[in-house]
């Protein structure tokens, strides 16, 4: 059976997060364990239980690809003299909305980490962070396994920290051994106001959106075209990022307000990828150096062709190359929506 335990006092939080970093939650208040919590007990034994959450990414400002740096989780309590290994594992799922069955999770990773007998808000982090794809429209999941040992002759309890003080999507719950094999919402269990803290740490890679595929060049791949800086025109710090281009070449970067899809354009091996009128920094030629990598930042103050962006606007950008063989290529496009 799913048992609640003893409710335990308010306990603060053990970590922050950087400047730079989001921390998604669906917790009314994710500093404190002051609620009920929960784990699998079979027989009077308690056994293996996982705790999860859903995250729409959209759902929290996070509108490109971005990667998992850290999770918290809430532990409300161990009774064992030694510290106890919690499972933290992060998965893409192709079912967005409800959590979805476990067929339909990909496994991005896990991280380990060894739990003090202290219920407090505790973080794991994860080196290198998680790369997850906006693109996919998949929903972020996480999962925290409490693992206690096999057999638990000593009945050692190992409990996720909650409290009732809301939420903003359900909890869920597995165990096998209490017969619940698919994460279920605790609500379905009977435990309405049990609200188990799990926040991931997101970091964005990219505030660019790639949309236009790129032809491979003499490199063997493609190049791919990263933004990123600031999307805010005030700030003036955006910044493109090529890679995976030729080395020793030389090119220059387009932009456009409008997308087109136009292969093998003005004799090149490459796929335009803009709508016309172009905007071409021709006056800025780059070079590809001896590690086939272009960074180059464009001042929005003095575009070329008198060009003006203002808030609110998507521009898209690509890079025209030059590549051995006496032909010339692109790299994949992005659209960045500045604000």
């Amino acid at each position: 059976m799913i048992r609640p335990l003893v409710a335990c006092s308010a306990l603060a939080l053990t970590a922050a997060t950087s400047a730079a970093q989001v921390r998604l939650s669906h917790s009314v208040n994710n500093t404190e364990i002051t609620g009920y919590v929960l784990m699998c007990s079979a027989s009077g034994v308690p056994w293996d239980t996982s705790t999860w959450r859903a995250y729409t990414p959209a759902d929290h400002g996070q509108l490109h690809d971005f990667e998992v740096e850290r999770v918290f989780f809430g532990i409300s309590m161990h009774t064992a003299p030694t510290d106890m290994p919690a499972v933290v594992r992060v998965y893409a799922d192709s079912s967005p909305g409800m959590l979805g069955p476990l067929a339909d999770l990909t496994l991005l990773g896990e991280a380990t980490m060894l739990v003090p007998n202290e219920p407090l808000v505790h973080a794991v982090d994860f080196a290198p962070p998680l790369f997850f794809d906006f693109g996919s429209g998949d929903d972020l999941v996480i999962e925290v396994e409490l693992d206690v040992p096999e057999p638990n002759t000593d009945q050692i309890y190992f409990a996720a920290g909650a409290n009732d003080e809301g939420e903003t999507r359900p909890t869920y719950l597995s165990a096998s051994n209490c017969g619940v094999a698919e994460p279920q919402p605790l609500a379905s269990l009977g435990f309405p106001d049990s609200h188990v803290i799990i926040d991931p740490v997101v970091d964005r890679v990219d505030i660019g959106n790639t949309y236009c595929p790129a032809h491979v060049n003499s490199t063997g791949f493609f190049a791919r075209l990263l933004a990123q800086g600031s999307d805010r025109v005030g700030d003036n710090a955006l910044t493109l990022l090529a890679l995976r281009v030729p080395k020793h070449q030389v090119g220059y970067f387009l932009m456009s307000d409008t997308r087109d899809f136009v292969p093998y354009f003005g004799g090149s091996l490459g796929i335009l990828c803009l709508g016309q009128p172009l905007v071409r920094f021709s006056d800025d030629i780059v070079h590809t150096g001896t590690d086939g990598e272009i960074v180059f930042t464009p001042d929005l103050t003095q575009l070329p062709q008198m060009t003006v962006i203002q808030p609110g606007e998507t521009w898209n950008f690509q890079l025209w190359f030059r590549d051995i063989g006496n032909t010339s290529n692109t790299s994949t496009a992005t659209e960045v929506i500045f604000q």
